[in-house]
Formats: structure tokens, C-alpha cells, sequence
């Protein structure tokens, strides 16, 4: 149980990313006495922690020393940070009360919480969202996963606000309420070198398991894992679908219209053609996004106006530029296979594919089929480039090795004919090259600029 206030409460903060930085502003106007552990000091946190009065925060790098948490009352946990860290393990042991920064923002939000997560998607769908609900005078806060810290945007919420987050699967993990309107767009394998399958499954779970029966779980149809976790839920069900036609729900029907049919409803949105994102994949998120926003009373227009406004999320699928008739494609989110299966789809043109980076305990053979049907080269790097080319051995397209992903950019634009198109869609993490995949995506595109550069052209 969460206290109404902190103040003079003494309280851990483990890990200053995004997430711990809001809640330590947060603590710090609570009137709370706060401990900061992070496992590296660095310029960035010492400069942040200058901000406050050093009598209401206690900093601690590398190791917890015993004597630092024996007044502690509550502990916060940043999502990066595994559960079974020896950090809190020690924790857990001196039977502290670890909360998450999820838990605290349900907890003190004081309007109806959207919440959006899933393997894929779950960032376009948001990206959706705010697009409709740009179109009217709505009041309306998005934050989360995306990069915004959710306890900064409690004072901008009033009653009425329409509030949308998007969480991810380490958001949920300590999490014991439900959003209001939960949505779940997919669930596919990821993160199996953190978690068991079964696991990370039941950390998806949690976007519903709370919800009551006057809610609703906006859920994808065509996926069978999620209509596995819609059965668990109590709340009212809303499924969105591309193959099925449905009574109470969002579909695309015979037609090629995305259609709306919740309740008494049956209105036509919009057609397909008239999206402005690539890929099949991102017709699945306008359906989740109509779900959505007419759960929340939007008018079907807006819906129809936001979604063709949209142009996309950058680091998806995202179109860099065209050179000598080849397009470059940013798709760095793509840190699955399934996720690179599905960029690969997404494009007519002969590929040039980058795939690699660090590995997530992932099978790449899923990927074969695919590769032959669009690839003329895949060039693998980075640290998991062995294992790759071990398991799509099967494959007709040449296959290159490069050592990094400057290099596979600079091979691929030497090889690069007229009409075909370069995608990133690494199917892998970026950490053993980059901070995140939002660096690896901008340095795709440094490269590429750095190449043609030194071969005096520009981009089309």
C-alpha cells in the first residue's frame, strides 16, 4: 500500500534514467529523504543531484553498503533494472516495500488511465492516439515508454484529461492496478536472455489481470496468445482484427475499409490506401488506435482525420532519404526477428538487409523464408553476426559479413543497384555498439550522409 504522501518518509531509488529522474523530482517536492543508488557514477547524475538540497538526498554508487538501507521505508525499482539484481535482492531481504513507478502514477493519477503495451506496435498505437486526439479541443496527456516520464505529467491531469501510456513489459512487472482501458496489440517472442517465454507473457498479462468487469481490454484477434490472455480477463473485451469480421470490435473488412463496430455502432472509418505508413503490420495499429479513441467518445471523423495525418514514428520503417534511385530505411526498432519479418514484408523492392547487433536469445531460422523471397544481399554484423549466419545458412541471398554497423551501411551502398532499397531492421539489440536503438538509427543515417558525402552526392 502506497502512503497518500512521502513526505519525511525515507526512500530508495534504484537506477536515474528517464523514469528515475521524474520520480526523484517527484519524491523531492513530496518533502521525501531520498536515497539514490545507481551502479555507475557519472557526469550526468552528479550534475542532476547538484539541482537538490544535499541534506534531502543520499547518493550511492556501485555496491549498497548494509548500513544505507537500514531506515529505508520504500524502494523504487527504474525498469531497466532486473528483479533478481543482487541490488535488490539485498532489498527483498530486509523485507523493504519495492514499489514501481507505474504503481505510483496509477496510483496517483486523477483521471481514467489508456494504457498500451505489446512486443510491437505498442509505440505507433500511441503515436496513433495522439494524432486523433490532436483533431478536436481534447484535453489529453500522452507519456511512458515513449521517452516522457509519467509522475511529471500528474500536474496536468486533471478529471477529465484523456490520459494514454504506453508501457513496457518491465513497466508491469511490479505493477497491482490495471489501466481503465487496457490495449494489448501483439505478443511474440523477446527478451528471452531476461526472461522465460512464460514469463514474459505473464508480464503482459498484467496490462488486464486487474481490470474490473465495467472496463475494457482492447485486444488483437489474429494473435492466439493474446486471445489466450483476453480469457483471464474480467474486463469487457473490444478486439481488433485484419482477417475477421466482428460484432463488437474493429476490423478491416472484405473491402479493404477499416471499419468500426463497437456497441450499437457500425461506422466506416477510412479505407486502407488512405494510411500514409508502410506495412500491413501498421493497419493492425490504425485498428487498435480507432478502438481506442471511440472507447474514449471520439468522433469517428476525428479518427478518420488523425489517422491519415499520421506519417509515422521515427526509427520505424522510416524512410532516411533516396540516392542514385535506392531508399534508405530506418527500421532500428526492429530488435526481433518477428519484428524484422515484418519490415521485410513491408516492402516491394529488392532489399539490401542489415541484421545484427546483440543477440536476445532469438532464433533467426524463421527468418529464411522470408529472406529469399525479398533479399539479394543480407549483410550481418555485430556481436551476434556468427550465430545469424549459423542459422540462416539456408538462404539464397549473399550473405556478407561486416565487423560493425558502419561498415555494413558503407558495403551496402557500394552494392546498392537502382530500385532496391537498404533496411536496417537488425532484429537484434543495440547494445553492443550503441546506448539504444534510437542512437543506432541515427547513426544509420550519419553514415549513410558521411558516405556520399565523401562521393559528392546528396540525397534526392
Amino acid at each position: 500500500m502506497l502512503p497518500k504522501t512521502f513526505k519525511n518518509k525515507t526512500v530508495a531509488i534504484f537506477g536515474l534514467g528517464i523514469e528515475g529522474i521524474d520520480l526523484l523530482n517527484y519524491l523531492y517536492n513530496e518533502g521525501a529523504k531520498i536515497k539514490l543508488f545507481d551502479q555507475e557514477s557519472n557526469d550526468n547524475i552528479l550534475k542532476i543531484i547538484e539541482q537538490f538540497e544535499k541534506n534531502q538526498i543520499e547518493v550511492h554508487f556501485g555496491n549498497i553498503p548494509e548500513n544505507s538501507i537500514k531506515e529505508v521505508e520504500y524502494a523504487f525499482v527504474s525498469q531497466g533494472i532486473p528483479l533478481k539484481s543482487p541490488q535488490l535482492v539485498k532489498i527483498n531481504k530486509k523485507n523493504i516495500q519495492v514499489e514501481s513507478m507505474t504503481s505510483l502514477f496509477f496510483n496517483r493519477c486523477k483521471a481514467p488511465i489508456t494504457g498500451i503495451t505489446g512486443t510491437s506496435g505498442k509505440t505507433t498505437t500511441t503515436a496513433l492516439v495522439q494524432s486523433i486526439l490532436e483533431q478536436d479541443n481534447n484535453e489529453y496527456v500522452i507519456g511512458g515508454n515513449i521517452g516522457i516520464g509519467m509522475l511529471g505529467l500528474l500536474s496536468n491531469i486533471k478529471s477529465n484529461t484523456k490520459v494514454v501510456i504506453e508501457l513496457s513489459h518491465t513497466q508491469l512487472q511490479l505493477v497491482t492496478s490495471s489501466p481503465n482501458i487496457s490495449c494489448l496489440t501483439n505478443i511474440t517472442p523477446n527478451h528471452l536472455d531476461q526472461f522465460s517465454w512464460k514469463e514474459y507473457i505473464e508480464l503482459k498479462e498484467k496490462i488486464t489481470i486487474n481490470q474490473s468487469s465495467e472496463e475494457y481490454f482492447v485486444v488483437n484477434y489474429d494473435d492466439p496468445i493474446c486471445r489466450q490472455v483476453a480469457k483471464k480477463s474480467k474486463a469487457k473485451l473490444v478486439y481488433f482484427s485484419m482477417n475477421k469480421e466482428l460484432k463488437d470490435g474493429v476490423y478491416l473488412n472484405n473491402d479493404n475499409y477499416l471499419i468500426s463496430s463497437i456497441g450499437d455502432e457500425k461506422k466506416q472509418i477510412l479505407h486502407k490506401r488512405e494510411l500514409n505508413i508502410r506495412g500491413e503490420h501498421n493497419i493492425s495499429n490504425a485498428l487498435a488506435a480507432i478502438a481506442i479513441t471511440r472507447l474514449l467518445g471520439i468522433d469517428p471523423k476525428d479518427c478518420k482525420s488523425g489517422i491519415m495525418n499520421f506519417k509515422g514514428v521515427k526509427h520505424r520503417l522510416e524512410s532516411i532519404c533516396k540516392i542514385n534511385d535506392v531508399e534508405y530505411i530506418n527500421d532500428s526498432i526492429a530488435t526481433t526477428p518477428d519484428r524484422t519479418m515484418t519490415g521485410l514484408k513491408s516492402i516491394d523492392n529488392s532489399i539490401i538487409l542489415l541484421l545484427g547487433g546483440q543477440d536476445k536469445n532469438l532464433n533467426f531460422k524463421k527468418l529464411e523464408q522470408i529472406i529469399n523471397q525479398k533479399c539479394r544481399i543480407v549483410i550481418i554484423f555485430g556481436a551476434s553476426r556468427k550465430k545469424i549466419l549459423k542459422e540462416i545458412s539456408n538462404v539464397s541471398a549473399e550473405i556478407i559479413e561486416a565487423t560493425n554497423l558502419k561498415d555494413a551501411t558503407i558495403q551496402a551502398s557500394k552494392k546498392a543497384k537502382q530500385g532496391e532499397s537498404v533496411l536496417l531492421s537488425p532484429g537484434c539489440a543495440s547494445f553492443d555498439e550503441f546506448k539504444n536503438f534510437s542512437e543506432r538509427g541515427e547513426k544509420f543515417q550519419e553514415y549513410i550522409t558521411e558516405f556520399f558525402s565523401n562521393q559528392g552526392l546528396s540525397n534526392e
